[in-house]
């Protein structure tokens, strides 16, 4: 929503296809609770609206608060079973692809968590998704254990100088909102998970592109 790397690289790496993105989550949203003003239109018609052929799912890191990783399970193989019974395009059922929730990032501060707790509720989320994806037959990424990946990488790369001044960049602002790299990062990981090949990160319209896009 606010960065824009995803539908970059997706735009770049598909010049020949007419894509369009729409993002439709709100922060706070969980499967059955979707937090709107009054009178918002419920999620379906909202899709409808955007004719969606394939929904990138990322549900999870709201849910892993509550600690319950089988009711979560349960109520998106609910509302997976609910969503391909629809025509938001007026041909067919939508494709599903699940994404787990990231990891939380220690940023190593007194100020913030160190994400210990919850990653072991963001895990077992995860885990609960792969399960769902598994048994729905859905394309299923995990974000969680890429995410850990990429972390450990950003950190060791910080002090791999040994000059104490060179620290790494947190990839999260808080531990767990993206900041625009780690939003960058991601993305790459997504595009090669769908689309099986690398993004065009030096691509000579990158930037041009990414201004379209944000626009």
């Amino acid at each position: 929503q606010h960065h824009g790397w995803l539908e970059t690289y997706a735009q770049l790496s598909m010049p020949d296809k007419k894509l369009t993105f729409r993002n439709h989550g709100f922060c706070g949203d969980k499967i059955d609770n979707r937090p709107r003003n009054r009178g918002f239109i419920d999620p379906h018609k909202y899709l409808e609206i955007s004719k969606a052929d394939v929904i990138l799912t990322f549900f999870g890191a709201n849910e892993a608060w509550d600690n319950n990783p089988s009711d979560y399970g349960t109520k998106l193989g609910k509302w997976i079973d609910n969503t391909l019974t629809q025509k938001y395009n007026d041909q067919s059922a939508p494709v599903i692809v699940l994404f787990s929730p990231i990891a939380h990032e220690n940023l190593e501060s007194t100020n913030f968590p160190d994400g210990k707790e919850q990653n072991e509720k963001l895990k077992k989320i995860a885990e609960a998704t792969a399960k769902v994806a598994k048994e729905k037959k859905l394309e299923y990424v995990d974000l969680f254990a890429a995410s850990q990946k990429l972390y450990q990488e950003n950190q060791d790369s910080g002090g791999s100088s040994g000059d104490p001044t060179n620290s790494h960049s947190p990839l999260t602002i808080n531990g767990i909102h993206l900041t625009s790299e780690g939003n960058d990062h991601i993305a790459r990981i997504i595009h090669k998970a769908l689309f099986g090949k690398e993004a065009l990160v030096k691509h000579s319209n990158l930037e041009q592109t990414r201004k379209a896009v944000l626009d």
